[in-house]
């Protein structure tokens, strides 16, 4: 079975919030419970949508010169890769592809 994970129901919305965090014009939340009503008109965090697993919040936010890399964690690989493999030979292949990219990007692009 698969890895519940974040339902985004928007995500220009969510991105939004966090450029504003960014920014400064808005004060990132000091824990989860606020993290979750800050985002709940972009993020599913209904009991039972929001995975059960995460039960903790912490933001880091470093100057442009520090290179922040930000691993995701393996089990989640994992399971997406396995998700990845169950379906058909031409959509995983562009799946995998979709997925490095997604990943590379995140992990090293500075998240901007």
């Amino acid at each position: 079975m698969a890895i519940p994970r974040i339902k985004v129901l928007d995500y220009n919305g969510l991105g939004n919030i966090f450029i504003d965090w960014a920014l400064g014009k808005t004060q990132v939340p000091p824990n989860l419970d606020e993290f979750k009503e800050a985002v709940k008109n972009v993020i599913d965090v209904t009991p039972g949508n929001f995975p059960g697993y995460i039960n903790d919040f912490k933001h880091i936010q470093g100057p442009k010169e520090l290179l922040l890399l930000r691993l995701p964690p393996a089990e989640l690989v994992q399971d997406t890769i396995d998700s990845i493999d169950n379906g058909g030979p031409i959509i995983v292949n562009k799946q995998r592809d979709f997925f490095g990219f997604r990943v590379g990007d995140y992990t090293i692009a500075h998240c901007s």
